[in-house]
């Protein structure tokens, strides 16, 4: 009789035990799944793949695109007729587009014109891009005499990998050595040596004072 209850005793527990480890193994199964159905945390970023990287990097290398428009520009260039773009008598010249202009009745004895030529000729050459001109300059009276001149008195040799599309060059004239009218024209001659082609233009000068009489050359 005793054994009998020791038995029953004894099954008892072991069913208790195995009652809890279910539930044991349900509440675990049910944490586990919560976990899996929760919805799912930001994507660690990577900065290389990142979105930001990628549009920084452009589609295209805007170099290249820049060089054949400035080669469609010279291309322009070189077929039309060789001239100037401005011409201005200076008090001083610092740069392309950047001068002094000459005041009316201008009381020195020194002159410097700002030249930008237009259409000048570029030869291409083994990736290389030249320039090739040289400039006389020509001192008249208002009726025309010549009264100096100066043959190739600028010589513009240029020569680089990339297209020069903004030109300048400056011419100064020392009055005091050259005329002594206070009025005369300047007459400047530029030879394109590219194009083999010459353009000119002419400008009047007047000064305020009477410069000492001078040689025959600028």
């Amino acid at each position: 009789m005793i054994v009998k209850k020791i038995m029953m005793v004894f099954l008892a527990v072991i069913a208790i035990l195995g009652i809890e480890d279910h539930e044991l193994l349900n509440v675990q199964a049910s944490e586990i799944r919560s976990e899996s159905d929760a919805s799912p945390g930001p994507t660690p970023v990577n900065p290389g793949h990142s979105k930001d990287a990628e549009s920084a990097k452009p589609a295209v290398s805007p170099k290249g695109e820049v060089l054949t428009l400035k080669e469609k520009i010279l291309e322009i260039q070189n077929n039309l007729d060789l001239g100037f773009v401005k011409v201005v008598a200076c008090n001083s010249v610092e740069g392309y587009g950047v001068y002094s202009p000459l005041e009316p009745n201008h009381p020195g004895t020194k002159v410097i014109f700002y030249v930008e030529p237009a259409n000048y000729g570029v030869l291409r050459s083994e990736g290389r891009f030249v320039i090739d001109c040289t400039v006389d300059l020509f001192i008249l009276d208002t009726t025309g005499k010549l009264l100096a001149r100066n043959e190739n008195v600028r010589k513009i040799n240029k020569v680089s990998r990339s297209p020069v599309l903004d030109l300048f060059f400056s011419l100064e004239l020392n009055i005091a050595k050259t005329v002594k009218a206070k009025s005369f024209i300047v007459k400047i001659v530029l030879n394109d040596r590219i194009k083999n082609k010459s353009a000119s233009t002419s400008q009047r000068v007047q000064l305020n004072s009477t410069p000492k009489k001078g040689g025959e050359n600028i």
